[in-house]
């Protein structure tokens, strides 16, 4: 079979067609009378009983045909043909099989993965498509990394049990995880806590200075008017040891409490009237007390003593 008339462009010469297919050559060959036909078209007719002649002088066709000249070759060369597959090129004949075999988008060719069982044949545009989506592609697994032939992944994935073990270990990753963001958070809370204790621990510590100093001031000018007054009567022993008294709970009130650093509460001691901390305060320290008088209790004892 030849080439179909209507992919040439222009006129064809009617030497360069075919008698028996009505097409252009392909192949051409001679034969004994020196009429020239298709290669294919002399064979096939050839083997036949009935159409085994010429169709133009009516002699025997020969299988085994002479070669036509060169002149008529290199004339049927520079035919002017368009891309039999449809991409809307026209090129000489001559160059028509390297442009199908290289250049054509629309031209069949073969998977990539021919060699390892693809048998599909698709056109070289969608070649590269196709090989992302093969299934005899090679494929990472998600698993373990072991390099498998796509077809093959869940077989090879049910047998080691990897996907599983991934499984797993992504589990155990995000438990660790929500774990940690706990903790994050767990602190952040305690230090806000410990911040909100400071500060209302600081008001506390505020608000009683002012009080003892207020305290202070209206003992000290009681003192004083006391002090003046025995200027001038006379005094009694009893009475020189009252303002002695006095004058020593006044410089006892006048060290305020010291504040803790460690969020934990300060207490004054009855006997040796400094301030310590409940934490420290047992039996195995340095220097334990006895009786410890708290804070609050200081403060009730003031505002009393102001009524």
């Amino acid at each position: 079979m030849g080439l179909d008339l209507t992919l040439f462009v222009g006129t064809i010469d009617p030497n360069l067609i075919c008698s028996i297919c009505s097409q252009v050559f392909v192949n051409p060959v001679s034969n004994s009378c020196h009429h020239i036909f298709c290669q294919s078209c002399i064979w096939r007719r050839s083997k036949t009983r009935t159409s085994r002649y010429c169709p133009e002088c009516s002699t025997k066709l020969n299988a085994e045909s002479s070669e036509v000249s060169v002149e008529l070759k290199l004339k049927l060369l520079r035919l002017r043909i368009k891309c039999n597959h449809g991409c809307g090129i026209v090129c000489e004949l001559a160059d028509l099989p390297d442009h199908v075999a290289d250049v054509c988008p629309n031209a069949p060719v073969s998977c990539p993965y021919k060699n390892v069982g693809c048998c599909k044949t698709v056109k070289r545009c969608e070649a590269s498509i196709h090989a992302e989506e093969c299934y005899h592609r090679f494929v990472d697994c998600e698993a373990c990394g072991f390099r498998v032939q796509y077809c093959d992944l869940f077989t090879h994935q049910s047998k080691t049990r990897c996907l599983e073990k991934k499984l797993r270990q992504q589990v155990a990753r995000a438990a660790k995880s929500t774990n940690l963001e706990v903790r994050r958070h767990r602190d952040y809370v305690l230090r806000q806590h410990f911040q909100l204790e400071r500060h209302q621990r600081q008001a506390v510590m505020s608000h009683f200075r002012s009080k003892q100093q207020s305290y202070l001031d209206s003992v000290r000018s009681k003192h004083n008017d006391d002090t003046s007054d025995d200027m001038f009567s006379d005094s009694s022993p009893q009475s020189k040891d009252s303002v002695a008294e006095n004058q020593s709970l006044v410089l006892s009130l006048g060290k305020s409490p010291r504040p803790s650093h460690a969020g934990q509460d300060v207490f004054t001691c009855k006997n040796c009237k400094k301030p310590f901390r409940e934490a420290g305060n047992h039996s195995m320290a340095c220097t334990y007390h006895a009786g410890p008088v708290s804070i609050l209790f200081l403060l009730t004892l003031i505002f009393n003593m102001t009524l």
